[in-house]
């Protein structure tokens, strides 16, 4: 793929190409420029001022989380993961979940 192999492009062409195929959406997209550029200042960029590091500590757990729950296909409500019901089914008959116990009102 334009002289190079997909694994070997740079993370955001990577992005990028998996974006024009229509692979990943515009949103996943954006977190993962948020955790590149986040990250670049960090680790590239040595004078980079740290007084923001713990926004941008949080803003990359987001980004994280957000690139997560896109991959695995759930959903995000009030901050808590939805899982999707086939995904649950699968947990049940690997032995990974078990339904909380039912709770009387």
């Amino acid at each position: 793929m334009f002289g190079s192999s997909f694994e070997k492009l740079g993370q955001e062409r990577r992005v990028r190409v998996l974006a024009s195929y229509g692979i990943v959406s515009p949103q996943v997209v954006e977190m993962f420029d948020t955790i590149r550029l986040i990250r670049r200042k960090y680790l590239h960029l040595w004078s980079q001022d740290h007084g923001r590091l713990p926004e941008d500590a949080v803003a990359s757990f987001h980004a994280g989380i957000g690139l997560v729950v896109a991959a695995i296909g759930q959903d995000v409500q009030d901050g808590a993961v939805i899982l999707n019901p086939k995904l649950v089914k699968y947990l049940a008959r690997q032995g990974m979940y078990e339904p909380p116990p039912e709770t009387a009102v």
